[in-house]
C-alpha cells in the first residue's frame, strides 16, 4: 500500500490501544503511519456521526442505559406478575440488558419479540406472560428514549445507514482483525464497508477450507461460517474476490514445537503424542497443586526464579485465569508476600468506595427514620468533616440511649446523662453533654437541610442538584484528593487512581441520571433505587503503575501477545474448557419451545 493511503482497521475495543502501540513502535513503519486509523465499530460510528450528523444525540453508556430501564421498570412493575420479584433481585436487571442488547444486536424489535408467542394457549402459558412482560418493558425502554437519547446498541444501527454518505470513506482501504465472529448488525456495516472502500481486508483465524461437512462440528465452525457469509455478501454485490492469503506457518511457535503441535492438535482426539525435539526442550509444563495457595505459591517462587536465573522481566511474565475472582485475592497478597510487583488488568468496581457508600448512606438516612446502622456507616466514610474520635464519643453515646428518629432533628437537646451524687460528677456531666450536643448539631444540621429540600416527590434535577451541593458542604473534593496525595507518598498507585477518577465518575453518573429523567417527578425511594442501579455497575478503569511488573488478567479479555512466560492457573475440569453457561433470562427449554414457536 502506498504511505500515503487512507488505511482503517477495524479491531475490538479492547484491542485498539495495542494496534497503535504496535504502528507507533514498527520499524518496517518508521514511526508510524499518519493515515492509518485504529477505530473500534463504536469509534467508527463516532467518527462517521461527526462527519455527516447525528452525533449531536446523548448516547447512553451501558450503566445510564441500566438506570433508564430501572425507571421504567418501576413505572409498570405493579402490572407485572411473571417478573414483579426477580427485577428486585441484584444483576436481574443487567440480565434484561443484555437480553435487550442482543435482540439489537440481531436486529430483533419488540414488535417481533410480541408475534413470538402464540396468542392461544401454548404449553407454556407462563413462557407467555414472561414475553409479554418483556414486550412492554422494551417498548417502555424505547418510548423513553424519544429523540435525544439513543441506546448505543443502536449507535452501530444508525452507522450502517450513514457509511454510503460518508466522503470521508472515499478511497480507503479497509482491514478487520482480532475479532472471532460478528453480530447482524456488524456484518451489515462490513458489507457496506466493502462497497464504499477501495479495497477490504478481513484477517479470520481458521483452520483450512475444505468442504462444510469437514468443519460443522469443529471449533473454527463459526469462523468458516463467517468466512461464507462474507463471500456471499461480495458476491451479491459483484465484488472481485483476491485469492485467500493462508497463513500455514505459525511464525509465533517457530521456536516451540510444542506450542505449535498443541495450537494444532488441541481439537483432534486421534492426534497422536508430541515426540520432543532433538534439543530435548519443552515449554509446556504442567503442575498439579494440593490447593489454591499452593498454586499460587509456585507462581510466585517460579517468578522469582525467572527473573533472578534466567534474566527475564517482570513485564516479560504473566498470570492468565478464566476464574478471576477466586484467585484475585490470594494473587495479591501471595506476589506482595515475595515483593512482585504485579498489575491486574480488571476494572475495579466502587460500590465499596466511601464515596458511593455515603451516597447511599444519606439516602439511607432519610428512608429510615435517621436509623443508627444508616448514620454511621454515612459518619464512617471519614468524607465527613468531623473528627474520628468525636464520631466514636457521639456512637458510644447514641447506643448507650438508644436515640433514634425524630431525637436526631428535633431542637430539644439532649439530656441524657448518668446520675450522680457528687456536685463534681454532675459538673462532668454537664461538660460532657455539651460536647455530645456540638458533635451532635455537627452531623446533624447538614442533613437536616438536604432532608429539607428532598422532601415529597421532587424532579431528578432537584435530587442531584441538592446531592451535589451536599458533597461540596462536606468538601468532599478536597478530602478525596488528599486521599489520592496520601496514597502516591506511600506509592500505592493503584489506589491513587482509584481516589483520583472517583469524583469524576460519580459526577458524571448524577449527570447521566439528569439526562435520561431530568423533568421526572420521583419519590426518594424511587430515585434511591435507581442510583443504586447504577452505582452497583460502576467500574474504574486503571493503568499499569510501573514499566515492568507482572501481568494477570483474564483468558476472556486479555490481551497478551507481548509475553514470554505465561502461567495458567485454575485449569481444572469444567474451567477449560468452559461449562455452558445456564446464565440468560430464558431457560435451555424456553428456548427449545421459542424455536418451536419460530
Amino acid at each position: 500500500i502506498d504511505p500515503q493511503a487512507k488505511v482503517m482497521v477495524l479491531v475490538p475495543e479492547q484491542a485498539t490501544f495495542q494496534y497503535e502501540y504496535a504502528l507507533a513502535t514498527h520499524e518496517a513503519l518508521h514511526g508510524g503511519m499518519l493515515s492509518v486509523q485504529i477505530l473500534s465499530f463504536q469509534r467508527l460510528a463516532w467518527t462517521i456521526l461527526q462527519e455527516q450528523g447525528g452525533s449531536a444525540k446523548q448516547i447512553m453508556n451501558d450503566i445510564s442505559k441500566l438506570m433508564l430501564l430501572r425507571k421504567n421498570i418501576l413505572t409498570i412493575q405493579d402490572d407485572l406478575t411473571i417478573l414483579n420479584g426477580a427485577v428486585d433481585k441484584p444483576g436481574y436487571i443487567q440480565t434484561i440488558a443484555d437480553t435487550l442488547s442482543e435482540f439489537k444486536h440481531y436486529g430483533f424489535t419488540a414488535g417481533m419479540l410480541k408475534g413470538l408467542a402464540p396468542e392461544t394457549e401454548a404449553e407454556d402459558g407462563l413462557l407467555q406472560r414472561k414475553i409479554h412482560e418483556l414486550v412492554a418493558i422494551y417498548q417502555g425502554y424505547s418510548q423513553s428514549l424519544g429523540a435525544d437519547l439513543i441506546d448505543s446498541d443502536d449507535l452501530l444501527t444508525l452507522l450502517s445507514d450513514k457509511i454510503p454518505e460518508s466522503t470521508w470513506l472515499n478511497q480507503m482501504h479497509v482491514f478487520i482483525d482480532e475479532f472471532n465472529g460478528f453480530t447482524p448488525q456488524e456484518l451489515l456495516i462490513i458489507e457496506r464497508l466493502m462497497v464504499k472502500a477501495d479495497e477490504t481486508t478481513i484477517a479470520l483465524t481458521m483452520n483450512s477450507r475444505g468442504t462444510s461437512n469437514d468443519y460443522e462440528n469443529q471449533v473454527f465452525s463459526g469462523l468458516h461460517r463467517t468466512y461464507d457469509q462474507l463471500t456471499k455478501i461480495a458476491d451479491h454485490h459483484g465484488l472481485s474476490l483476491l485469492k485467500p492469503i493462508v497463513l500455514e506457518t505459525s511464525h509465533q511457535w517457530a521456536v516451540a514445537g510444542d506450542l505449535a503441535y498443541l495450537e494444532q492438535h488441541y481439537f483432534d482426539r486421534q492426534s497422536l503424542g508430541y515426540t520432543a525435539e532433538e534439543d530435548g526442550q519443552y515449554h509446556i509444563h504442567l503442575i498439579e497443586g494440593q490447593n489454591l495457595q499452593s498454586e499460587v505459591d509456585f507462581v510466585a517462587r517460579e517468578i522469582i526464579r525467572l527473573c533472578r536465573d534466567e534474566h527475564y522481566a517482570f513485564h516479560d511474565i504473566g498470570i492468565l485465569t478464566r476464574d478471576f475472582n477466586r484467585y484475585e485475592l490470594l494473587l495479591e497478597t501471595t506476589l506482595q508476600d515475595y515483593q512482585i510487583p504485579f498489575f491486574f488488568d480488571s476494572k475495579q468496581p466502587i460500590i465499596q468506595h466511601p464515596l458511593t457508600v455515603l451516597l447511599s448512606s444519606v439516602l439511607d438516612i432519610f428512608q429510615s427514620n435517621w436509623s443508627y446502622q444508616a448514620l454511621f456507616r454515612y459518619l464512617k466514610t471519614d468524607l465527613v468533616p468531623i473528627d474520628r474520635q468525636d464520631i466514636d464519643l457521639l456512637e458510644n453515646y447514641v447506643l448507650a440511649y438508644g436515640i433514634r428518629g425524630n431525637r436526631w432533628y428535633h431542637e430539644s437537646p439532649w439530656t441524657y446523662y448518668k446520675r450522680y451524687e457528687f456536685d463534681d460528677d454532675q459538673k462532668q456531666n454537664e461538660a460532657d453533654l455539651a460536647q455530645i450536643n456540638a458533635i451532635r448539631w455537627q452531623v446533624a444540621l447538614p442533613l437536616i437541610s438536604l432532608q429539607n429540600q428532598l422532601k415529597g416527590n421532587c424532579s431528578v434535577t432537584t435530587i442531584v442538584t441538592s446531592l451535589y451541593q451536599f458533597l461540596e458542604q462536606l468538601q468532599v473534593p478536597a478530602t478525596l484528593k488528599t486521599w489520592c496525595d496520601d496514597a502516591v507518598a506511600i506509592e500505592a498507585l493503584t489506589l491513587a487512581q482509584i481516589h483520583h477518577q472517583i469524583w469524576n465518575s460519580v459526577i458524571d453518573l448524577l449527570d447521566q441520571l439528569v439526562e435520561v429523567a431530568g423533568h421526572d417527578q420521583l419519590t426518594l425511594a424511587e430515585f434511591t433505587t435507581i442510583l443504586e442501579t447504577g452505582l452497583a455497575q460502576m467500574q474504574l478503569g486503571v493503568i499499569p503503575s510501573s514499566l515492568d511488573q507482572v501481568f494477570i488478567g483474564s483468558i476472556q479479555r486479555s490481551r497478551t501477545s507481548h509475553l514470554k512466560v505465561v502461567f495458567l492457573i485454575g485449569v481444572n475440569e469444567g474451567v477449560f474448557p468452559a461449562k455452558p453457561s445456564q446464565e440468560g433470562f430464558f431457560s435451555d427449554i424456553e428456548k427449545a419451545l421459542l424455536k418451536n414457536w419460530g
